[in-house]
C-alpha cells in the first residue's frame, strides 16, 4: 500500500444546495422551482465535464419485433399473484459484462463526472478508464453505486486505481446528483461492503427474519 494514498471519501452537496436554493419557506420548505430552471427528459444532458468525454456512445438499439399477445383460455380461473419482498435483501453487484450497452455507457459517464469532481476537490488528475461493476438502490429515483478504474492522466507508466462512487438520478427534477467518490483501499479488510460481509443472500438471510408477502 502506498503511504501517500488518500482513501478519504469525498462528499458532494449538490442536491442539498439545489434544494436550499429553491426552497420556499412560505410553503413548508417544499422546493419552489422557478421558470428559469431547465428541465430535460435526459439527465445525461446535464452532466458537465472539465474534459471532453472519451466514452463512446452506445450503438442504436434495433427496433424490436412485435410479438402477438398470448392466447388466454377463458375457462381458466385467474390465480392470485404473490410477491415476496425481503426487507433485508442486499442489492446485488452487476459486472460491466452483465448489463446492457446503454447501462454501461450511462454508468461510465457517471464515473467520469464523479472522478472529475473528485479531482477538483483533491487536486489530483485521474482519468476514467473503465467501469468495473454497479448496483442499484431504488428510492425517489435511482441511486447508483459504481466501481471503476482510473489512471493518472499524464503518466507513461501507471497502476490502475479502483474508485467507488455514488450518484443519484432524481425522478422528480430529471437531474443527476453526484453524492460521493473515494479511492478504494487495496486492503479489502478496511473496505466496508455488503459483498464482503455477506458472501451470498442465503447466508445473509436469517430464517427468522420476516418476509413481506403481498397478494392480489
Amino acid at each position: 500500500m502506498m503511504a501517500n494514498e488518500d482513501y478519504e471519501k469525498v462528499f458532494f452537496s449538490d442536491y442539498d444546495d439545489f434544494i436550499s436554493k429553491y426552497e420556499d419557506e412560505d410553503e413548508d420548505g417544499e422546493p419552489d422551482i422557478g421558470p428559469g430552471f431547465e428541465w430535460s427528459s435526459d439527465p445525461l444532458l446535464k452532466v458537465k465535464l472539465s474534459h471532453p468525454s472519451k466514452i463512446p456512445r452506445p450503438s442504436p438499439s434495433p427496433t424490436p419485433i412485435p410479438t402477438p399477445p398470448p392466447t388466454i383460455d377463458s375457462n381458466l380461473q385467474p390465480q392470485p399473484q404473490i410477491i415476496e419482498l425481503d426487507p433485508f435483501h442486499v442489492p446485488k453487484w452487476f459486472s460491466e459484462t452483465e448489463i446492457s450497452e446503454e447501462e454501461r455507457y450511462e454508468c461510465s459517464v457517471y464515473g467520469e463526472m464523479l472522478l472529475d469532481r473528485y479531482n477538483q476537490v483533491k487536486g489530483t488528475d485521474f482519468e476514467f478508464v473503465r467501469l468495473v461493476k454497479m448496483k442499484l438502490f431504488l428510492a425517489a429515483g435511482v441511486s447508483f453505486k459504481i466501481q471503476f478504474e482510473a489512471k493518472p492522466r499524464a503518466a507513461a507508466e501507471y497502476t490502475l486505481k479502483t474508485f467507488e462512487a455514488f450518484v443519484f438520478k432524481d425522478a422528480v427534477y430529471h437531474k443527476v446528483w453526484p453524492q460521493s467518490c473515494r479511492l478504494v483501499s487495496p486492503n479489502r479488510d478496511s473496505v466496508y461492503d455488503e459483498e464482503y460481509r455477506h458472501p451470498n443472500d442465503e447466508e445473509y438471510r436469517h430464517p427468522l427474519r420476516p418476509i413481506c408477502t403481498y397478494e392480489w
